[in-house]
C-alpha cells in the first residue's frame, strides 16, 4: 500500500506535498485537526513570546570596598558565585550573614537596583566614591532595614561623595531596627509616592523633590519617628498614619511645599528653629487620636480643618497654630478637638490662633451646653 504524506497546518497558508494529491481541509477533521490547531498556537506563542527577566538576589560579601561584581554573591551565607554586577531588576542585601562589621561602600558610578535590604549588624555607609557625586536608583522593592541591623547612612556632605536617590516607582523605606536610618542628599521622587515605615527612626536631611518633576507625595506609617530637615519641594499630599513626623528636627531648616496634610492617628511636631511658618491649605483628620504641636516661636497654619468619622485631634499650647475653620454653634471647634489635652479647642475667626475655651461647660442629661464663665456639671 502506498503511503501518503500528511502535513499538519500550523498557519493559515495551506501547504501541499509535492508528490501527493491536494488534501482538502476536512481531511484533518476531528481530533487530528484539534491537535493541529493546538500545536500551531503553541508554536506561535513560543516564537512570539518575549524573554522573561527574573530578579536575582545578590549579597555583599566583604566589608569596606567599591561597588563591583567581584563583591556581589548569589549566596546569602558565604561563598557563592561572584562577578555579576546587580541591575535594576535585582535586589541586593548588605551583607552575607557571615559578614558583619562597620563598612563603607563607595558606589564608584551611578547604580540601579530593584530594592535594598540591610542586615549588617555593624554600621553601613553608602557614599559616592570620591571621583564624582553618584545617583542610586531604587525600584519598587524599596529599602528594608532588618531588626538587629546597625545604623545605615546613604550619602555624604563631602564633595564628590554624595549619593542622590532616584525613585524608580512607588515604594516603602522600612526601618525595623533600633538603629538610625539617615538619608543625607536629595531624593528625586518624580510622581512617585514615598512611604516611610517601621518601628525605627529615620532622618532625611536631603530635599524630597530634588528633580524636575516632584508631584509625588509622602506617607508616614509605623510607630517610628521621621525627621525632615530640608526645604522639601514635593507637592503631593503629606499623610501621617502612624508615629511622628518631626518637621525641622530642631534645625534652621525643615519645610514642605505640600499643601494637603492628612492625619490618621499620628503626631505632627513643627520643631524648626528661627520663628518660621509652615502652611497647609487643608488638614484632614481622618482617623484615630492625633496630636499637632509647634515650638514657641513658630506658626503652623492648618487651613481648613476637615474631620471624618470618630477621629480626634489635640493641639499643643506652645507656638501659634491657626485654622480657617470656625467654631460650631456651641462656640468650640467641636467635641473632637482639644487644646492642651484638657480643654476644648476654639478658633475665634478665620485664620485666628487655636486656643482653649474660656467659658462655661454644663452637662444636662448628657447634653453639652456652653456658657460664659466657669466649668460646671449639672446632673
Amino acid at each position: 500500500m502506498n503511503s501518503r504524506p500528511v502535513f499538519f497546518r500550523i498557519s493559515r497558508n495551506r501547504r501541499k506535498a509535492a508528490s501527493a494529491p491536494a488534501m482538502r481541509p476536512k481531511a484533518l477533521s476531528g481530533s487530528i485537526a484539534k491537535y493541529s490547531r493546538g500545536l500551531a498556537l503553541s508554536v506561535l506563542t513560543l516564537i512570539g513570546a518575549p524573554a522573561v527577566s527574573h530578579a536575582v538576589d545578590y549579597y555583599w560579601n566583604t566589608g569596606t570596598n567599591t561597588w563591583s561584581g567581584t563583591f556581589w554573591s548569589d549566596n546569602a551565607t558565604s561563598g557563592g558565585t561572584t562577578g555579576v554586577l546587580p541591575t535594576s531588576s535585582d535586589t541586593i542585601t548588605f551583607n552575607q550573614s557571615s559578614v558583619n562589621g562597620a563598612e563603607t561602600i563607595s558606589l564608584g558610578a551611578d547604580q540601579s537596583v530593584l530594592g535594598i535590604t540591610f542586615s549588617n549588624t555593624g554600621t553601613t555607609l553608602l557614599q559616592g566614591g570620591g571621583v564624582a557625586d553618584q545617583i542610586l536608583t531604587i525600584g519598587t522593592s524599596g529599602i528594608t532595614i532588618n531588626s538587629g541591623a546597625g545604623a545605615v547612612t546613604i550619602g555624604s556632605l563631602t564633595a564628590l561623595q554624595s549619593v542622590a536617590i532616584a525613585l524608580g516607582g512607588n515604594q516603602s523605606w522600612t526601618n525595623n531596627s533600633a538603629s538610625q536610618f539617615t538619608v543625607i542628599n536629595g531624593i528625586d521622587n518624580g510622581a512617585n509616592l514615598l512611604t516611610i515605615a517601621g518601628t525605627g527612626n529615620t532622618t532625611i536631611s536631603g530635599i524630597i523633590g530634588s528633580g524636575v518633576t516632584f508631584s509625588g507625595g509622602l506617607t508616614k506609617n509605623g510607630n517610628g519617628t521621621l525627621t525632615l530637615s530640608a526645604a522639601n519641594a514635593y507637592t503631593g499630599a503629606t499623610t501621617i498614619n502612624r508615629g511622628t513626623l518631626n518637621l525641622g528636627g530642631s534645625t534652621a531648616n525643615g519645610s514642605l511645599d505640600s499643601t494637603v496634610l492628612n492625619m490618621a492617628g499620628a503626631t505632627l511636631n513643627y520643631t524648626r528653629t528661627g520663628g518660621t511658618t509652615q502652611a497647609f491649605t487643608t488638614t484632614n483628620i481622618t482617623a484615630g487620636a492625633n496630636t499637632i504641636t509647634a515650638v514657641a516661636t513658630n506658626t503652623l497654619t492648618l487651613g481648613s480643618l476637615v474631620k471624618t468619622g470618630d477621629a480626634t485631634v489635640n493641639f499643643g499650647t506652645t507656638g501659634t497654630i491657626t485654622t480657617s475653620t470656625l467654631n460650631d454653634a456651641t462656640g468650640i471647634l467641636g467635641g473632637w478637638a482639644t487644646f492642651g489635652g484638657t480643654n476644648w479647642a476654639v478658633a475665634n475667626g478665620a485664620g485666628s490662633a487655636i486656643t482653649g475655651f474660656a467659658g462655661t461647660y454644663t452637662m444636662t442629661n448628657s447634653v453639652l451646653n456652653v456658657g460664659a464663665s466657669a466649668l460646671s456639671l449639672v446632673h
